[in-house]
């Protein structure tokens, strides 16, 4: 079982969080360093912001997705097993539906602190891939303020429609018991 705390999960919990501590800045530096000669060159194009934006929110999914399974109660999958279903197949049927909402809420929570990511962005961007922030940052260092609101109108509506989604899809499974 994987909830049980041993030292390789404890290590795997402490790297997992090291982005925490690593500033943006510091994080697209060694990115450059790392991905900007040798055999494979990602600096100016797409996949490095990718890679920055998965790195950097990788604590996110992570700790969403440890507090759900910890709140699982380990009596239905050893009930599972005791009755002759494989772990993987209890995994796969029984846990991972039980972690969906976690998993989900941790996904957004990703994909709404990655869009609105400045910090990495503005030192791995190119100018064939410019972000909302890193518009706004230059329209705000100019004199375009409408152009930066305009930006900052598209980053809430990009991070407000998952958020909305959900909220729909929640409120639509909520039953009230009288």
């Amino acid at each position: 079982m994987a909830r049980h705390r041993t030292r390789l999960s404890g290590l795997l919990d402490f790297v997992g969080m090291v982005p925490f501590a690593v500033s943006g800045t510091i994080l697209a530096i060694g990115l450059i360093i790392a991905f900007n000669s040798g055999p494979l060159i990602l600096t100016g194009g797409w996949l490095i912001l990718v890679i920055a934006y998965v790195v950097r929110k990788l604590p996110f999914a992570i700790r969403s997705s440890s507090a759900i399974v910890h709140q699982l109660d380990p009596s239905l999958e050893e009930a599972s097993i005791n009755l002759g279903v494989s772990p993987s197949k209890t995994f796969a049927t029984l846990t991972v539906p039980l972690m969906a909402s976690g998993l989900v809420g941790g996904l957004v929570l990703v994909w709404i602190t990655a869009a609105s990511e400045l910090s990495a962005t503005i030192v791995l961007y190119a100018s064939g891939w410019v972000t909302t922030t890193v518009v706004m940052y230059h329209a705000i260092e100019g004199t375009g303020a409408g152009l930066a609101a305009a930006a900052a109108a598209v980053l809430i509506l990009v991070t407000a429609i998952p958020l909305l989604l959900i909220n729909r899809r929640i409120s639509k499974h909520e039953t009230t018991v009288i």
